[in-house]
């Protein structure tokens, strides 16, 4: 083994982690995106086939609730490399490895030894972080450019005459191009905070001047202003909709999107650190006590010399996710994967103070690891008991896949068992390292076959084994309430038209939006289907909505249409004696067409049964 390999240090730990980062991805990211991260990745496949790199879409019209950072990541990988899952989630990998990276150069300002390296492995080890790390959405690359920021700032405070502080705004600028606002909102909450708290008022304003402030800002226009000036020219509605309504009125007003209660984000953070949620807790717990007696010590003496360079960073970070923390709290707008830019930070602090009580002998440790494995088996049992009553839930298991989730939620379990007992010995650092070992095996088995094991998960098979039966001629129609469904985008590559009883959903959900010289309806939800006249005056009828009456028109037309809908259509076709063929079905979706195929004809996909209903002969 080479020298460099076998001593801590930069080329070893960053190796490590590479290596780590890149196994996890190749071996978790194969999995079809989770939830409404299939919107990024459809709306990065249009940006490559529409060719317009400026405006994103969704469904193939505007799509203005974030900025095009993601979508140019997420296009550029399919462009590259195709537009398997593994390609399409590249850019979340990446991230993954910029945030594990920033969190090493973090952890190096406060010890050195190994305890850079086992801080980036328990960020990448810790249960959300590791999910989403192969999943395309603006959370982790936010998550990516505010551990730069944060690295940059520490960096800056120990040395303010540094250039360190270019890199901060470089980062920012960065943050802001991938999710607006709340780049600079975390930021700056975080580091106002810190210098409040260890440098009093005048401190903020201290801290502030040494910024370069004017030329910081300069760095954020030159990486922001290129982008937002092109497309402001497309579509000027992009300033009101996206600044005002998605990032100022979601933050003050429920009426947006996501509200939740103020204290949403508790168990959003014990959850977010499994397979640790308790040692993590308490160290972070320990570190603000640790920090509460030199605090009190240099506002005493009104001098910021009193804390120690180690000090003011950890108080940096804990400044970081305390106020960062608060000001999501407020915000009446609020997701889970928000605080993922915080992740780094209370890593790094919760193995620091983990340190430092082994190295005292303190006995909360082992402790919090007793009283986690008891809890974990506890929920085990409770789990296996509500099993029956779950039966009627589970019934489409594929158990030909459904056996490796359980295998891995097995070796999670098995390994929460095995650090509860290392813990309660002392043997904390390898408690750690079995407690995220199981974690990583528990991911790899069953994250890339969650799909296949429960075909309720996604409807794209389906979808993409119509696509080559169907002719450029051919109309294809989902129904309203399967829009959102973007799996079924994903899979015909085509925008489909839309069965519309009296609305439709607008901008911002992306079927169909007014035309750029006119406003943005007030209520997305709720324009005509048929006429938008009565909603907004002036506004032209949307061609790709099909109303009940013309629906009956084409449905019975010698031309061939492709319906996706749910059961209620079988139920209503059956009642109504339309001539139907059911020929596939992917969980609750169903796809119809109106005159016959060949029996089999979409045999193969393997997640949905073909032919399931013959088509009546003649109508009742």
């Amino acid at each position: 083994m080479p020298r460099a390999w076998a001593q801590p240090g930069r080329v070893r730990d960053m190796g490590v982690l590479a290596i780590a980062v890149a196994l996890l991805y190749a071996l978790i990211a194969g999995h079809p995106s989770f939830g409404s991260s299939i919107r990024y990745s459809e709306a990065a496949r249009e940006m490559v086939e529409t060719g317009d790199w400026i405006l994103p879409r969704l469904y193939y019209v505007p799509y203005f609730e974030k900025p095009a950072l993601t979508y140019w990541l997420g296009a550029a990988a399919q462009a590259l490399f195709g537009d398997s899952w593994h390609a399409v989630h590249l850019p979340a990998g990446l991230a993954a490895l910029v945030s594990v990276l920033c969190t090493w150069g973090l952890a190096r300002l406060l010890r050195g030894g190994s305890f850079p390296l086992g801080a980036g492995l328990l960020l990448l080890g810790s249960g959300m972080f590791l999910v989403m790390a192969t999943v395309l959405a603006t959370d982790p690359i936010l998550s990516a450019a505010m551990a730069a920021v944060w690295l940059c700032y520490a960096r800056h405070d120990r040395a303010p005459a540094s250039r360190w502080i270019w890199g901060f705004w470089l980062a920012l600028g960065v943050g802001l191009m991938a999710k607006g606002p709340v780049a600079v909102a975390l930021a700056g909450v975080g580091i106002a905070g810190f210098h409040l708290l260890a440098d009093g008022p005048l401190g903020v304003l201290r801290a502030l001047w040494r910024m370069r402030p004017l030329r910081g800002t300069l760095v954020l226009a030159a990486v922001n202003l290129p982008w937002w000036i092109a497309v402001w020219r497309q579509d000027p509605r992009l300033i009101e909709y996206f600044l005002v309504r998605f990032n100022l009125e979601a933050f003050y007003t429920t009426r947006v999107n996501h509200p939740e209660p103020a204290w949403f984000y508790l168990p959003v953070m014990l959850l977010a650190f499994v397979p640790w949620t308790l040692p993590v807790l308490g160290a972070v717990a320990a570190q603000v006590r640790g920090l509460a007696a030199p605090l009190a010590q240099a506002w005493r003496r009104r001098c910021a010399p009193a804390l120690a360079p180690e000090d003011r960073t950890r108080l940096l970070l804990l400044a970081g996710v305390g106020f960062g923390l608060l000001f999501l709290s407020v915000s009446r707008s609020k997701l889970g994967t928000y605080p993922m830019p915080l992740f780094p930070l209370v890593a790094v602090l919760a193995l620091d103070a983990l340190y430092g009580a082994w190295g005292r002998g303190a006995a909360w440790p082992r402790r919090l690891w007793l009283v986690q494995g008891v809890a974990v088996v506890a929920v085990a049992v409770v789990a296996l008991s509500l099993l029956p009553r779950w039966q009627a839930r589970l019934g489409d298991l594929d158990w030909s896949w459904a056996w490796l989730v359980v295998a891995g939620a097995g070796c999670t379990l098995a390994a929460q068992a095995a650090a509860a007992v290392l813990g309660w010995r002392g043997r904390g650092r390898l408690a750690l390292a079995v407690a995220g070992a199981g974690m990583a095996a528990g991911a790899a088995l069953g994250v890339p076959v969650l799909d296949r094991a429960i075909p309720s998960l996604v409807s794209s098979p389906l979808a993409a084994s119509a696509r080559p039966l169907m002719a450029a001629e051919d109309l294809v129609l989902v129904y309203e309430p399967l829009v959102h469904d973007y799996h079924l985008l994903w899979g015909i590559r085509r925008r489909p038209h839309i069965l519309c009883k009296p609305r439709e959903v607008g901008m911002g959900h992306f079927v169909e939006m007014a035309p750029p010289p006119l406003p943005i309806p007030r209520d997305t939800y709720h324009l005509s289907g048929d006429y938008w006249g009565e909603i907004a005056p002036g506004v032209p009828p949307n061609p790709h909505l099909v109303p009940l009456v013309r629906f009956n028109q084409l449905w019975l037309s010698p031309g061939r249409m492709w319906f996706f809908a749910d059961q209620l259509y079988l139920d209503i076709f059956r009642r109504t004696g339309l001539p139907f063929q059911v020929v596939g079905r992917a969980r609750n979706v169903l796809l119809f067409t109106n005159h016959p195929l060949p029996v089999g004809a979409l045999a193969g996909a393997g997640d949905f049964q073909p032919g399931l209903f013959p088509m009546p002969r003649t109508a009742p």
